[in-house]
């Protein structure tokens, strides 16, 4: 599993800058911020960081680009049964029933259903997924995704709000002929 650590201080100094960013306000930033508890000092700036904005840090995945000509997509209001191959990426918005392997990265947007096994290298899921998944790196469930079956990935990254029901293993799986 990934878990991301920063402290009160660095998190709360964050949230001011995106505020103050926002509001467009050109006050001193020397000044220290005072919480009723504890008193947080501005920390020293070693270097700029790039700040994200509201919605940047609500969005924790981007889909693969669709122009990609290695990238497959299954449309919203579509559905696929049975057996899906791909040497590159697919993408996911309508429904899918079978078996789905991926060379690269597999994307359950929010809204799509999948009822299948899945296997790739990534998988990201933001939507429903009922079955198997065989993921060979890293699986991401972002907030708005479901997963309920059994899970073998030797990275795992669940967000607040998302839901994992099911068998979970912290291994990469067997290498299948």
């Amino acid at each position: 599993m990934v878990f991301r650590k920063e402290s009160r201080a660095d998190s709360f100094q964050r949230q001011i800058s995106t505020l103050r960013q926002q509001l467009g306000s050109d006050q001193d930033d020397a000044e220290e911020i005072e919480d009723d508890a504890e008193v947080y000092p501005r920390p020293r700036e070693q270097s700029p960081r790039p700040t994200m904005s509201a919605p940047e840090m609500s969005q924790p995945h981007q889909p693969p680009r669709m122009a990609d000509s290695a990238t497959g997509v299954v449309a919203a209001n579509s559905s696929w049964s049975g057996t899906l191959s791909s040497d590159g990426s697919v993408q996911i918005f309508g429904t899918i029933e079978g078996e789905l392997t991926a060379a690269d990265e597999i994307y359950v947007a929010e809204g799509a259903s999948v009822n299948a096994t899945l296997r790739a290298r990534t998988i990201v899921v933001a939507g429903e997924v009922h079955g198997t998944i065989e993921c060979l790196g890293r699986l991401e469930v972002l907030p708005t995704g479901t997963i309920s079956g059994d899970v073998q990935s030797p990275t795992l990254v669940v967000h607040e709000g998302a839901t994992v029901e099911g068998d979970m293993k912290m291994q990469a799986p067997e290498p299948t002929a």
